[in-house]
Order: C-alpha cells, then structure tokens, then sequence
C-alpha cells in the first residue's frame, strides 16, 4: 500500500489507478492513509481522507485520527474528515 499512497501524493485524485488499488486493498490501505492524514499536502491529506470513507467498514481503525481534523488548524480539511466519520460511524 505505501507505494500507491506515495503515488497519490504525486497525482492525489481518487480516480487514479493507485487510488483505485487502495480502496480495493481495504483495510489492508488504512494504515498507510492513516499516515498520509498527517504526512502528505493538502490535496493527498484530502485524497486520504475520501479514501477512507470509500473504503468503508474496513477503515475503522482510522475513527481517530480522522476525528482529530476535526480539530485540524487547515480549516478545508474538517468537511471532509466530517462526512468520512459520518460514513464509518
């Protein structure tokens, strides 16, 4: 999984191929996107994000750190941590 999320970074739409790869992986992606959340700019932060979400279920583990953009001081990021948190619930 790190080596489509290092993809995504170069190219962070979810249409991508390695995007596409990702959400099928589940939840064996969710780690590498956890990081990304933290790691990446702001386009692949957002790319992990709705990642996340697609993903589904699988990406539980991620209710954390998504929970903590809430908070996060890039104001455009928070919509989107919220809709991926309504979607894993």
């Amino acid at each position: 999984p790190a080596i489509h999320v290092r993809h995504l970074r170069r190219s962070p739409y979810e249409d991508s191929r390695s995007a596409r790869l990702l959400v099928g992986l589940g939840g064996a992606a969710v780690p590498a996107l956890v990081l990304e959340l933290d790691a990446g700019d702001r386009a692949s932060r957002i790319a992990a994000i709705r990642l996340l979400k697609r993903i589904g279920e699988a990406a539980r583990p991620a209710l954390l750190p998504l929970e903590a953009i809430l908070a996060d001081k890039d104001e455009l990021l928070r919509p989107y941590a919220a809709q991926a948190l309504a979607r894993l619930g």
